[in-house]
C-alpha cells in the first residue's frame, strides 16, 4: 500500500487484515509482468550476471547495461564482482549484444561495489565505483578502497536525458577539496 502525505489514494481501498479480499483486490490492480528470465548475449548463450550489479546506461542512440559477470578470468573474486562491464542491448529481444561488451572498469585484485550511472551532459555518461575491501587476499592483490569514475563520451548528443542543473557544479566544488 502506498500513500502520498499520509493520505490513501481513493480509488484503492484500505487494507484490512480481516479481510484478504483487499490484498487481491490491490493485486488485480497491477500491471501484468512476463517472467524474469536470465540476461542473455544475443547469439543465446547466458550473459553470467547473477547478482545486483546491473544499471541502465540511457542515450538516444541506444539502451546500454553496466554489469557484472561470470567468466571473465574473475573467479577469484568475490560474486565476480569485477571488472565491470558495459554494452548494448537490444530492446525488442531484451539480450545483450556481444560485439559491444566493453570493459568499463577494470579488475584489480578487489571486488567492485555497488555502481551507479548517470547522464551527466548531453555528451557525457558517467559510471561511478568503489573498490570493496573484505579480507587479507583483497589486499594483497592491490586493493585500495579506489573509487572509480568511468566517463562515457558520446559521439552525438543525448536527445533524451540532460544532466539535472547544478550537478556539474556540485561535483566540481567536491573535487575541488580533494
Amino acid at each position: 500500500m502506498w500513500t502520498v502525505a499520509g493520505q490513501t489514494p481513493p480509488d484503492v481501498p484500505p487494507h484490512d487484515p480481516q479481510r484478504p479480499e483487499s490484498l487481491c483486490d490491490l493485486r488485480q490492480r497491477r500491471p501484468h509482468y512476463a517472467p524474469i528470465k536470465p540476461w542473455t548475449f544475443d547469439d543465446g548463450a547466458e550473459l553470467g550476471s547473477y547478482n545486483t550489479q546491473q544499471h541502465w546506461v540511457t542515450h538516444s542512440g541506444g539502451l546500454f547495461l553496466s554489469y557484472t559477470r561470470r567468466g571473465a578470468n574473475n573467479d577469484h573474486v568475490f560474486r565476480n564482482r569485477a571488472p565491470l562491464f558495459v554494452a548494448q542491448v537490444n530492446p525488442e529481444r531484451l539480450c545483450v549484444i556481444r560485439s559491444t561488451e566493453r570493459v568499463l572498469i577494470p579488475e584489480r585484485g578487489a571486488t567492485l561495489g555497488n555502481s551507479g550511472a548517470a547522464n551527466v551532459t548531453l555528451n557525457e555518461s558517467w559510471v561511478t565505483v568503489s573498490k570493496g575491501i573484505w579480507n587479507e587476499d583483497a589486499l594483497d592483490r592491490g586493493a585500495k578502497g579506489d573509487t572509480f569514475i568511468a566517463r562515457i563520451l558520446w559521439t552525438a548528443p543525448n536527445k533524451r536525458q540532460h544532466a539535472a542543473p547544478g550537478f556539474l557544479l556540485h561535483l566540481s566544488r567536491l573535487f575541488d577539496k580533494v
